[in-house]
């Protein structure tokens, strides 16, 4: 039980360091350049016959994707 509190502080302090570099990578990220991949629903029936759930699907991961990054790498840290 000893051995464990003693091997926890260079854990959590390693875990700290870790944690500061991460944020550091993430200042200097920068987001992806604005794209729109697809035009219109005619486009994605066209592209993808008979899968269009999971286009639909890949499409809204991707906004999500778009719009946290926009908000996370935002100038000032928008971040909550």
């Amino acid at each position: 039980m000893r051995f464990a509190g003693l091997l926890a502080i260079p854990l959590l302090a390693g875990a700290a360091w870790v944690q500061g570099r991460l944020d550091a990578r993430a200042r200097d990220a920068t987001a992806t350049p604005e794209v729109l991949y697809l035009w219109s629903g005619q486009h994605v029936r066209r592209l993808f016959p008979g899968l269009e759930g999971l286009a639909a699907d890949l499409y809204w991961l991707r906004t999500v994707q778009y719009f946290g990054g926009q908000r996370a790498f935002a100038p000032g840290g928008a971040m909550p």
